[in-house]
């Protein structure tokens, strides 16, 4: 049971970030949307939804890094970088940071499945959790300056 709590407050804080990030990006209700589909479509499929997630993440990462305005995290003060590095940085950490969330989501998946959790179940929890880490990671951007 302990394992189980770690590994879903990995998941939360995960999602904490994730939201702070689309925040920073002033991200769209559409974009909003597309992440709430990817997390429920993940939820409840689990491994057999990591190619199809993998190719949305992907998909919606380009289109909100292409047409994105600065993230107000992403200062790097001190460097001579440009704008098209700063552009490759900011699309790799995102793509990251996509991917591990994706991977992590389906592995918590199995784990509950695998502790003779039922699919419900799973999937209420999962969603619990990932929403309250968006709506978290959302409010504290909104909080902080």
């Amino acid at each position: 049971m302990r394992k189980t709590g770690i590994q879903l407050l990995v998941l939360f804080c995960s999602c904490g970030l994730a939201g702070y990030v689309l925040c920073s990006y002033k991200a769209s209700f559409a974009v909003w949307v597309s992440i709430e589909a990817i997390v429920f479509y993940l939820a409840w499929a689990g491994f057999g939804a990591i190619a199809g997630s993998v190719v949305c993440v992907l998909g919606l990462l380009w289109c909100t890094t292409l047409f994105h305005h600065e993230a107000m995290f992403f200062v790097w003060s001190g460097t001579d970088l440009t704008s098209a590095q700063n552009w490759a940085i900011e699309l790799v950490v995102n793509w990251l940071l996509a991917t591990v969330l994706t991977f992590q989501l389906a592995f918590t998946h199995q784990f509950l499945r695998s502790n003779s959790w039922n699919r419900a179940k799973t999937f209420c929890l999962l969603m619990i959790v990932t929403n309250l880490g968006l709506t978290l990671g959302q409010g504290t951007r909104v909080l902080l300056p």
